[in-house]
């Protein structure tokens, strides 16, 4: 399968615009939740340029490999953080199928946060959630820096 491989170099400036995205929206969250794992890494990088550094960790795997999924996603790990009354911002690497994003959004929303935000540096067109922050739709299979190895293992 052909994918697109993103550098850090290329992530960082993602990173950047959504944060600038956010901050041009004028929704100033308290918490940030990277669904882990592919969100850990941008949640981390974006609690800085948004000074926000309550960041907490959903788990959610719906993915096991390239192109093939679970039949539904399975919660992998429960938020570690109250966010009740709190604005929170959820934070994936990509809306693809959508149903990771959608499960992480449901659970958070049990927790009843004030309020409740998605973002994501890539969203594809046939994701069932449209994340309220992202930075660039694609249709491409992406490969992210910190999933480089497990994609090369997956193509051997």
């Amino acid at each position: 399968m052909e994918a697109e491989k993103l550098t850090w170099e290329k992530i960082e400036l993602m990173c950047e615009k959504l944060a600038n995205q956010i901050k041009g929206s004028g929704f100033k969250p308290e918490v940030l939740i990277g669904i882990s794992r592919g969100g850990w890494i941008p949640a981390r990088i974006i609690s800085d340029m948004l000074g926000v550094y309550r960041v907490a960790s959903i788990g959610v795997v719906f993915y096991k490999g390239v192109g093939k999924t679970l039949d539904k996603p399975k919660l992998t790990q429960e938020l570690n953080v109250d966010i009740r009354g709190k604005r929170v911002l959820l934070i994936d690497d990509v809306a693809d199928s959508g149903e990771s994003l959608m499960l992480a959004k449901e659970k958070a929303l049990a927790l009843a946060p004030s309020q409740l935000k998605t973002a994501t540096l890539n969203y594809k067109p046939m994701s069932k959630i449209r994340p309220d922050f992202f930075v660039e739709e694609t249709t491409s299979w992406l490969v992210y820096p910190w999933e480089r190895k497990e994609f090369e293992k997956e193509k051997k």
